[in-house]
């Protein structure tokens, strides 16, 4: 019985947290990035490049755990009354967003500047991981555009 209760406690922790993140593209990445984590997993231990693996699985892990924090604040910042929203809250989330797309821009940077002569599975799985790193980056810019919005919204409540 306690099973079920932590459960369907987990499930509705896990629903009211994503509930900002379902109504755009972040999780949709987050999901995209995580399922090719497991595959970069699954392939470190037979490679030629197993450091470079290694790493990419890592700037996934570090990609995950960013957004999952943002979906965590965003549950967190939905769950205040929409009247003490205050603009320290909103410079936060905009913060956190600006952290995830310079990480992100690091990454795609080292995925452009790999070294000839990789596998061509470890190719595949940069050139795929350099792609949904751009498409995050402009979800994010996507997310700062609205939280710029619910900016202006904050400072004219003043």
């Amino acid at each position: 019985m306690k099973k079920i209760i932590h459960v369907m406690l987990a499930v509705f922790i896990f629903l009211n947290a994503y509930a900002y993140a379902m109504d755009n593209d972040l999780l949709d990445l987050r999901n995209k990035i995580f399922d090719e984590s497991k595959e970069l997993k699954s392939l470190i231990a037979n490679s030629k490049n197993m450091l470079l693996l290694n790493n990419m699985w890592d700037s996934c892990v570090v990609a995950i755990t960013q957004l999952d924090a943002y979906f965590f604040m965003m549950g967190v910042f939905d769950s205040v009354s929409r009247d003490n929203w205050n603009e320290e809250g909103v410079n936060y989330l905009e913060l956190w967003l600006n952290k995830i797309k310079n990480t992100n821009e690091v990454n795609i940077k080292s995925l452009g500047n790999l070294p000839a002569g990789l596998e061509p599975q470890t190719q595949v799985r940069a050139e795929r991981l350099k792609g949904y790193f751009s498409d995050l980056n402009d979800a994010i810019d996507e997310s700062l555009d609205t939280i710029s919005k619910l900016k202006k919204t904050v400072k004219s409540n003043k």
